[in-house]
């Protein structure tokens, strides 16, 4: 028989961590969860994730920057999903700017100033 899925929920919102934790788990996954990103740094330290689900707008450290730093590090290939409450199409911009392969300039540099665009107050 082979082990579940183990995933790991990183959100500041006790209500949506516990929450998501409480559907996955009777789904039949194994999920971690951590309140902030300096809490899913120590779990990724210790164990190893077949998903991480990212709140994007987290006080301190949000998800975009641990998602960079997750790229880097030795759990790079981990597949990631983000949650956004707001601002969806400049959330899905920038994380394209961070999981960008970083060989095709057209799609880093289009990325990057799509992104822009969409945080001016006006197009």
């Amino acid at each position: 028989m082979t082990e579940p899925a183990h995933i790991l929920i990183v959100d500041d919102d006790d209500r949506i961590r516990d929450l998501t934790k409480r559907f996955l788990t009777l789904k039949g996954f194994r999920v971690s969860s951590a309140p902030d990103a300096a809490g899913a740094r120590r779990l990724m330290d210790s164990l190893s994730f077949d998903l991480a689900i990212l709140d994007i707008m987290m006080p301190g450290e949000d998800g975009l920057s641990l998602l960079a730093s997750i790229r880097k590090g030795p759990a790079r290939e981990t597949p990631v999903m983000l949650l956004t409450a707001r601002d969806a199409a400049l959330n899905v911009m920038r994380f394209f700017e961070h999981e960008s392969c970083g060989q095709c300039t057209p799609c880093r540099v289009g990325t990057a100033k799509a992104a822009t665009l969409m945080e001016a107050p006006q197009w």
